[in-house]
């Protein structure tokens, strides 16, 4: 072989095998972002996803971070605010996937609707579990509130079944339903903490 092209056929294995190591972030979300020992992951600085947080929670312009955390699982809470008026709260939390931890970014409004849902990082199969990550699997979690089932099959579609045209043998079962239950989970947890009058978590 030639020597030349050594050189750049190792640029290139190195390039394809990162893009899919599992546990690749998938956004900018939590990029440089202050150390925490919590989960081994890192907290992201307000200022540097201030536009995250507002495609996050779209009533909200203002955003401070809050003093407390709603659960154990999270990583940090936001509190988002209108013209000085309370517009919903923002949550980085995990669950467990199939094969490891995931990280998941879920607003919440004063009605107790999810506004929206990022999922941040992902130990799951590449082409499989991490279909999780696609927005039309993302998306059916708009507008759900405690009074819906928020579970694969009653109200939403697995990740392979949302996303369409995913011919995958083990489908993305168990991480579909990890979400669900998670985000589920997480909903109550918010809603009890931040929507039941606790004046203190806004504070």
């Amino acid at each position: 072989m030639n020597n030349r092209k050594l050189p750049m056929l190792t640029i290139i294995f190195v390039l394809v095998i990162s893009f899919w190591m599992p546990g690749k972030w998938h956004n900018s979300l939590l990029r440089a972002a202050e150390p925490t020992e919590k989960l081994g992951l890192k907290k992201p600085r307000l200022q540097e996803i201030e536009p995250v947080l507002k495609k996050i929670l779209p009533p909200a312009t203002e955003f401070k971070e809050s003093r407390y955390l709603c659960c154990k699982d999270c990583l940090v809470d936001y509190l988002g605010f209108y013209k000085g008026k309370k517009a919903g709260i923002i949550c980085l939390f995990k669950i467990e996937g199939q094969w490891g931890p995931m990280m998941l970014m879920m607003g919440v409004n004063m009605d107790g609707e999810i506004t929206h849902i990022e999922l941040s990082y992902h130990t799951e199969t590449p082409g499989c579990g991490s279909q999780v990550d696609r927005r039309p699997f993302m998306d059916q979690f708009k507008g759900k509130t405690l009074q819906d089932p928020i579970e694969i099959y009653k109200d939403l579609l697995e990740a392979t079944d949302a996303v369409k045209g995913v011919d995958c043998i083990t489908r993305a079962t168990v991480s579909s339903r990890a979400i669900a239950k998670g985000v589920k989970e997480q909903l109550k947890t918010m809603a009890e903490y931040y929507l039941s009058g606790n004046e203190d978590a806004w504070r």
